[in-house]
This record gives C-alpha cells, sequence and structure tokens, in this order.
C-alpha cells in the first residue's frame, strides 16, 4: 500500500511538471528601453522583468570589438547578405509583441528661429508617419509624442521610453532564427574564404 501511494505521488508530480513548463512558456517577459540624446551624448538602457518580476536581468549594451576591427566593406557585405532573414524576424517580433506604454520626446533649439520652425515641422512630420505606422498595426493605452521648440539657443534633446512585452515562446523562437542565421554566416564566411584561398594558389602557380 506504502509502494502504491508513494507511486501515486510520484505520478502527480510528473504530471505537473508539463503544466509549469507550458505556464513558463506563455508567460510574458516585459522589456523596458530607454534611450535619451543630448547634444551629442547618448545612452541606451534595456532591462528585462519575468515570472511577476521576480527575475529582472539588465541587458546593457556592449561594444564588440571584433567588429570594429573588421573592415567597412565587410561589414556591409555581411549586413546585406542576412538583410531578408533579420527582416523577417524583426517583422515577427512586431507581430508578436505588445506595446504596453510609448513615449517620445523631444526638444529642438537652435538661434535662428525660421530653420527652427523648418527643422520643428520635419520632426513632427517624420514622428507622425513612425507613430502613425505603428498604431494602425498595434493598440497601445499609454501614449506621450512631443516636440517643444527652444528659441535663442543650440539643443537636441530626445528622450524615448518603451515598454514592450511578448511570450516566453516566441522569443525561443527568435534565438532559434538567430542561431540558425549565424551557422549559416560562418558557412558563407568559411566558402568564402577558401575560394580567396584557392585563387590565390592558382595565381602563385602561374607566377612561379
Amino acid at each position: 500500500m506504502k509502494h502504491t501511494q508513494k507511486r501515486g505521488e510520484s505520478m502527480k508530480w510528473l504530471l505537473l511538471v508539463p503544466v509549469v513548463i507550458i505556464i513558463l512558456l506563455l508567460s510574458y517577459v516585459k522589456l523596458t528601453i530607454k534611450y535619451i540624446f543630448y547634444n551629442g551624448k547618448s545612452n541606451l538602457k534595456i532591462s528585462t522583468s519575468y515570472l511577476f518580476g521576480l527575475i529582472k536581468p539588465e541587458i546593457i549594451p556592449d561594444d564588440n570589438k571584433d567588429s570594429k576591427e573588421k573592415s567597412i566593406e565587410e561589414r556591409n557585405r555581411s549586413s546585406i547578405l542576412k538583410y531578408r532573414d533579420y527582416k523577417n524576424i524583426f517583422q515577427y517580433i512586431f507581430d508578436k509583441v505588445i506595446i504596453e506604454k510609448l513615449s517620445w520626446r523631444t526638444k529642438i533649439g537652435l538661434e535662428d528661429p525660421f530653420y527652427l520652425s523648418m527643422i520643428y515641422g520635419s520632426v513632427w512630420w517624420i514622428k507622425s508617419l513612425i507613430v502613425s505606422y505603428i498604431l494602425s498595426r498595434k493598440e497601445t493605452d499609454k501614449l506621450n509624442i512631443e516636440v517643444l521648440p527652444c528659441y535663442n539657443t543650440n539643443l537636441l534633446d530626445t528622450r524615448f521610453n518603451c515598454i514592450i512585452k511578448i511570450r516566453m515562446v516566441y522569443i525561443i523562437n527568435i534565438w532559434i532564427r538567430l542561431l540558425k542565421i549565424h551557422k549559416g554566416g560562418e558557412k558563407n564566411d568559411r566558402t568564402s574564404n577558401r575560394r580567396l584561398d584557392e585563387d590565390n594558389d592558382d595565381k602563385f602557380e602561374r607566377n612561379g
């Protein structure tokens, strides 16, 4: 009897495991994106929140030394090759995310009021296009878009604050797609390098 009871309890715990996994996969990950640009200085901060705020890892943008060492030509070539793949991923992310808050405030200052009025109108027009496109696909309860002119001073101050959330299962899918793109890029680089080496060998043999 005791053995049967223990077996029944263990079966209950085993049945709870897939339920917990499903709950974790369907739960939302919240991302807060803050960007500040003030007179030539910029600051980007991305923080996340998961499991009702119990897990709050912070993502700090890091400069990759390897990317700096690459030439502009190589970076442009790789970006063109991967443009379609990344475009599909960005489209997938945009379809799956939920926008909770969107705030984009900008202060523009110029000593010449004529040029200030032109730039002020242009910035409003650009912001209206971007926000209109987002709102045509998404809904948000908290929206704050501002463009404030500042006279008799040279100033550029823009502050962007966005809170979005996405289910964990979609993040895993995005991560798998990114890994596939990265592995595909490594394969392409290797084949291109091999071709270059073969061409160099042929030239060397002809000269010899």
